[in-house]
């Protein structure tokens, strides 16, 4: 029995991690407000506080759950006539999929589900990161960044970035459902992932007998499908590419090297010389000799 491999479609990629942060507020608390440059979970662990942006204020209560888009300005505070004792998570991150765009400005009550995957979060975040808040060298701020705690367990970062990632999948699903509308996913950038990934299995390959085929089931998806992407983003078919990848490969070794055209067109697995002397003029507009000539006398110091 043979098994081909199916290509893991990415709906939601957490580039980078910022800030995972637990603050308190009591009848002392000054707050201020912030505009950054990606996104912030906004958690209520305890209590009551108002978010308030441009456009709205938010009354969150415990269990709610705020997502701030980039670039949102945004200043908590108390809620008039509730006690002044609230907790908060402030989950920060950067994250560039179009699904999550979904999400922004998004108010709800976390489902038990959903509050399992953040009880989850907040536990292996807490025990992961630890706050470092130094004085700024350019200003009066305080600069807080994120680092690992000595302690942290093992996988600590993979397993808080998969509880993130789990916990915004399950909140699309819901909102999708509650909203009654489908949230449709494009597939450009998993499109364009696999062609990425297509061209650093070819650059890894060049000096192997690599074929095609081989190609498709190490990325995951038909002959056609790899077809047509290549056709999308680089206007050439796969081999068309692969033997261009060789031939910039080959201008390198005549370059950088004193092998023979004969053994750089053995290295690079091409059937025979004269298929070598005709793919490179194909891709370079001139013989691999020529090339060599023309590179070396180019090269050469002027008298």
């Amino acid at each position: 029995m043979s098994y081909e491999n199916s290509p893991i479609e990415t709906i939601i990629n957490i580039k980078r991690n910022f800030i995972f942060t637990n603050n308190r507020y009591d009848s002392d608390a000054q707050f201020i407000g912030e505009s950054v440059d990606f996104w912030q979970i906004v958690y209520i662990d305890k209590g009551e506080i108002v978010e308030k942006t441009k456009h709205k204020d938010f009354h969150l209560k415990e269990n709610d759950i705020l997502f701030l888009p980039p670039n949102t300005h945004h200043t908590p505070a108390f809620v008039e006539g509730k006690p002044k004792n609230a907790s908060s998570f402030r989950i920060s991150f950067e994250c560039n999929s179009a699904a999550l765009k979904n999400l922004a400005m998004y108010h709800e009550q976390l489902s038990d589900k959903c509050r399992l995957l953040m009880e989850n979060l907040i536990d292996e975040g807490s025990k992961t990161f630890e706050i470092i808040k130094t004085p700024s060298s350019t200003s009066d701020d305080v600069v807080a960044s994120m680092s690992i705690a000595l302690t942290s367990p093992i996988g600590g970062i993979q397993a808080y970035k998969a509880y993130l990632e789990l916990l915004l999948i399950n909140i699309l699903r819901e909102h999708s459902q509650k909203s009654g509308t489908q949230i449709f996913i494009s597939t450009n950038s998993n499109n364009r992932s696999l062609f990425e990934k297509s061209v650093h299995i070819m650059e890894e390959n060049l000096y192997a007998e690599f074929t095609v085929k081989e190609l498709c089931k190490r990325v995951g998806c038909s002959k056609s499908t790899l077809y047509t992407i290549f056709r999308k983003y680089a206007n050439m078919s796969i081999s068309s590419y692969y033997n261009m990848l060789k031939i910039n490969e080959a201008c390198q070794l005549i370059k950088k090297s004193k092998t023979t055209l004969k053994n750089i067109s053995i290295m690079l697995n091409f059937n025979s010389q004269t298929y070598f002397a005709k793919t490179f003029k194909k891709y370079t507009g001139m013989s691999p000799s020529e090339y060599k000539k023309n590179y070396h006398f180019n090269a050469s110091p002027s008298l």
